[in-house]
């Protein structure tokens, strides 16, 4: 059980799904279509931004530190905003 892997989750559950993920997400958000529209192959990029999303998706699982879990909640906010934009420029 999760809870019991992690027994301070309730406490800073809203750390992890709040700042750690909503910010980086937001302010990054604002350049990643920028960003987009900079890139000429955006099905090329879009399969790196998938695939190194994906990867810290299933590193997060096996992480046994709080701290790297915040800093990969951070990179998951940060290429989850970048696929957005390209996901709407190549439909």
């Amino acid at each position: 059980m999760i809870s019991e892997s992690y027994p301070t989750l309730k406490e800073t559950y809203g750390l992890l799904s709040g700042i750690a993920f909503l910010v980086p997400y937001s302010l990054f958000g604002l350049f990643s279509g920028t960003l987009a529209d900079m890139t000429s192959n955006r099905k090329n990029m879009l399969g790196l931004i998938s695939m190194a999303w994906s990867l810290t998706i299933v590193l997060t699982g096996v992480l046994d530190s709080f701290v790297l879990l915040i800093v990969f909640r951070i990179i998951q906010g940060v290429l989850e905003s970048v696929n957005n934009p390209l996901d709407y420029s190549i439909i």
